[in-house]
C-alpha cells in the first residue's frame, strides 16, 4: 500500500486525513450513556458527519451479569434512541458495531447484544 498510496504515508497527509477524527475513549456503559448525553454540542460546533461507536457490546458483555439484564437492556435502549435522534436530527449516518457470540445448545452463532438491540436498529 506505501508504494501504491504514496502520497498518504506522509505524516503531513495523515494529519490531513485525520485532523476532523474525534476520539472518545468510554471504557464502561456508564461512560457510553453520559458521553451519548454530551454529545450534541459538539455534533453542532464541530460539524461532524459519521457518528461511530465500536464495539458497543464490550462494555456491555463485561459490565453486567444475568440479574442486571434488563438494567443492561434499559440502557441499551436509551443509547438506541439517542443514536436514532440524531441520525434523524443531524442527517448523520450512525454506525454501532456488535459481537458474535456463540450459541452453544444450538452450534450456531448470534449478535452478542441480543434481540432487544436487534429490534432496536433500523
Amino acid at each position: 500500500a506505501r508504494a501504491r498510496y504514496r502520497d498518504y504515508f506522509r505524516a503531513e497527509e495523515l494529519k490531513n486525513l485525520t485532523r476532523n477524527v474525534h476520539v472518545f475513549n468510554t471504557p464502561n456503559a456508564k461512560d457510553i450513556v453520559e458521553g451519548l448525553e454530551n454529545i450534541e454540542s459538539l455534533l453542532i460546533e464541530r460539524r461532524i458527519r459519521l457518528l461511530v461507536i465500536d464495539s458497543l457490546a464490550s462494555p456491555f458483555r463485561s459490565n453486567f451479569d444475568q440479574k442486571q439484564m434488563s438494567q443492561r437492556q434499559e440502557m441499551l435502549g436509551i443509547i438506541a434512541t439517542k443514536l436514532k435522534y440524531y441520525a434523524e436530527t443531524f442527517g448523520i449516518p450512525v454506525i454501532v458495531t456488535n459481537q458474535i457470540t456463540s450459541k452453544f445448545r444450538s452450534n450456531s452463532e448470534a449478535a452478542a447484544l441480543g434481540v432487544t438491540w436487534a429490534h432496536s436498529v433500523n
